[in-house]
């Protein structure tokens, strides 16, 4: 056991099924503490109750590891947002964050695109990344998929009319003929 007293004294007060009756039947974002109160498992949910339960279910079919992060589970908090896209784009903040030990598909968000703005070009485009890689550019993302990302783009390109093209250029080097919106 622990000999920090305050972890004691959360773990001896949190009662798992009791606190999952707490659960709203709403969207968001759950995490599992485990032992010395670190945050194992970050998920989401369109609802919590129904999908946190799950894990503490006997009746329910878990892999082994999840058998296995079940088992070391001593509280679980949640977050609760308006929206699954809220959700998402949430859990995959806190695992960037956290980098619990069994999250294991989203701690590398190659697969999920974000809008860049290129602040720091003369003259500055929008366009699809999967990495931030400049420090200097604006980074609008993570998005759950490329389409919203393109529709994104268009729209704001339109609005604020952001040039099209993906030459770079400066007042230095001039083009031949005009890349404007």
């Amino acid at each position: 056991m622990v000999d920090n007293p305050d972890y004691q004294k959360k773990e001896a007060e949190f009662n798992i099924p009791e606190e999952l009756k707490k659960l709203p039947r709403l969207p968001g974002v759950y995490l599992m503490h485990g032992p010395m109160d670190e945050i194992i498992y970050v998920g989401k949910a369109k609802n919590l109750r129904n999908r946190v339960k799950q894990y503490f279910q006997k009746s329910y079919k878990k892999s082994i590891k999840i058998q296995q992060m079940v088992s070391q589970i001593q509280r679980f908090e949640y977050i609760v947002v308006d929206s699954e896209l809220e959700a998402l784009v949430l859990e995959s903040n806190l695992i960037k964050e956290n980098k619990p030990r069994y999250n294991t598909v989203l701690k590398d968000d190659k697969s999920y695109p974000y809008i860049r703005f290129s602040v720091e070009e003369d003259y500055p485009r929008l366009f699809i990344t999967r990495s931030k890689r400049n420090k200097r550019s604006k980074y609008y993302g993570p998005y759950t998929t490329v389409e919203q990302v393109r529709e994104g783009i268009e729209l704001l390109r339109k609005t604020l009319h952001i040039r099209n093209c993906n030459k770079i250029f400066s007042e230095e080097k001039p083009l031949a003929r005009p890349c404007l919106y």
